[in-house]
């Protein structure tokens, strides 16, 4: 990590998640980016798609102290050098988890249906989730985050290694039974 930038990535599910409050959520996101800021680190609010603006505006009116707001869907080039330089990502949306993950960037899930757990256990990251109907555990999992970031990137690092070694291989695999072998992937 390049900087003390927290990136928060919220989306509203319609009620469908463990716990079955998106309000619940929100204010939990809420009071953790407050909690953040108080703590001196710089919090960033990231949309990761359209729908998920409204969202952050009303989380922006609960934090009552100064946050920013990064449009993630507007740049994938942009996104991932923000997600690569932050000192950790708190992703309710799933892709900001995963783009954590591939970038080697800390992050703490929080788990709305049980996809986001499947994912955290293919990188064996399981340490690094809550679910949406266990909050009180959110600050706990992200102080232990910010305690060793170093660490934990590491442990993502060989989480996420393995699989995409497997998926460059089965990539030249199916290129080769083409007849174009893939370079340099």
């Amino acid at each position: 990590p390049t900087s003390e930038e927290v990136i928060v990535a919220p989306l509203n599910t319609d009620g469908n998640l463990f716990g079955g409050s998106d309000a619940a959520v929100l204010s939990a996101l809420a009071s953790e980016c407050a909690r953040l800021t108080d703590l001196g680190m710089t919090v960033t609010l990231m949309s990761s798609f359209p729908e998920d603006d409204r969202w952050i505006l009303d989380m922006e009116r609960m934090i009552d102290r100064p946050v920013d707001y990064f449009c993630g869907y507007a740049s994938l080039d942009e996104t991932l050098a923000r997600i690569a330089g932050a000192s950790l990502v708190v992703g309710e949306r799933l892709h900001a988890s995963i783009l954590a993950a591939a970038m080697r960037t800390p992050f703490a899930a929080v788990a709305y249906r049980p996809k986001t757990l499947d994912f955290v256990r293919s990188i064996g990251a399981e340490h690094l989730a809550v679910t949406t109907g266990e909050l009180d555990a959110l600050s706990t999992v992200v102080d232990a985050v910010l305690s060793d970031p170093a660490a934990v990137g590491r442990a993502i690092d060989h989480g996420v290694t393995p699989l995409v070694e497997a998926q460059r291989a089965h990539a030249n695999d199916i290129a080769e039974s083409l007849g174009h072998p893939v370079v340099g992937v």
